[in-house]
């Protein structure tokens, strides 16, 4: 017994002389916004539930509208972020998200992702309601919404159009195509026209008076703001009684589109033809291109500063019937 309690003496001291075993807790995250201000993230997945690392954008509304929120890269508020936001990851091998600060008093809002292969909506985002932080993206469904910005810019070497940066999968059916502007510029005389450089470069957006194809450096007027379908001009002024209206021109273009305009509505006994002809993409003609300018003739690019404030987006709408991106 007494041998006992001389060895738990020593165990004791032991104990105690012995160095400390440093703590080590788990890193945590930074420190939460400042009072007054919001933090929003999501992550982009795919049905699957899997983190999509593909390039994506996120627009944010004011909850209920379509204008775009007035959101900030920092907790103090200091500095607006770009609206849209481009997705990039918030912790190494997460995927894309999408993140940004708003005041407090900013309690919900819309949110449309895009991803070159999907779309997806959040309406009524709160962080509260929407705490699981993600955002899912549907990229296996074959209906396909391709988005393009366009603005005034100078055109790429030896083209007389803008290269938007966007190919056209092989196997996409681009079936139709319309216009958002976002900036109207000032002037009246401000048109767009899109297509294909390796096929015809004004074969989605054109300006044709005589059939799709007549006019390739022409294009759709984008003085006013909201959104329009690229589709055949058509008037019922001026007709004769057997007429219920007639086709004046094309701002489809000869890759979506074929037909004539009766020549002089006033006169013709026919109100015009008009087919719709999708394209399809083959993997050789499949760069995008555009043209925005003050006029007809290729390579106008000379605007005045209100009028080069002209922006917006159109989109391709198909179907994805192939295999390969």
């Amino acid at each position: 017994m007494k041998m006992s309690k001389i060895l738990a003496g020593l165990l004791a001291m032991a104990l105690l002389l012995a160095p400390a075993v440093p703590i080590v807790k788990a890193q945590q995250p930074g420190s939460g916004p400042l009072p007054g201000v919001t933090y929003w993230w999501f992550q982009l997945r795919d049905e699957r539930n899997q983190p999509i690392s593909a390039p994506g954008i996120c627009f944010v509304y004011t909850a209920g509208s379509d204008t775009l929120a007035t959101i900030y890269t920092d907790q103090t508020l200091a500095t607006a972020a770009a609206n849209p936001v481009t997705a990039a990851p918030l912790f190494q091998s997460s995927g894309n998200s999408c993140a940004f600060y708003t005041p407090s008093t900013t309690t919900s809002v819309d949110v449309i992702a895009w991803t070159k292969r999907g779309r997806s909506r959040l309406s009524s985002y709160t962080p509260g309601g929407s705490a699981v932080h993600l955002v899912v993206i549907d990229q296996q469904m074959t209906q396909k919404i391709i988005q393009i910005p366009y603005s005034v810019q100078a055109p790429s070497s030896g083209i007389s159009y803008v290269n938007s940066g966007v190919t056209i999968p092989k196997g996409f059916v681009v079936t139709d195509v319309y216009v958002q502007v976002t900036n109207a510029g000032s002037g009246n005389n401000i048109h767009l026209s899109a297509g294909i450089l390796e096929k015809h470069a004004g074969g989605f957006i054109a300006l044709g008076s005589v059939q799709p194809a007549d006019n390739s450096f022409g294009g759709m007027n984008v003085t006013t703001l909201g959104w329009s379908a690229v589709l055949p001009q058509l008037t019922t002024t001026g007709l004769q009684a057997t007429q219920p209206y007639c086709i004046s021109g094309f701002h489809v273009g000869a890759l979506l589109a074929t037909g004539t305009t009766p020549g002089t509505c006033a006169t013709s006994t026919h109100s015009g033809t008009y087919l719709k002809t999708p394209f399809v993409g083959n993997g050789t003609a499949k760069t995008v291109v555009y043209h925005v300018g003050s006029g007809t003739t290729p390579g106008t690019f000379q605007l005045s500063p209100a009028q080069a404030t002209a922006a917006g987006y159109f989109y391709l709408v198909g179907q994805e019937i192939g295999n390969d991106f």
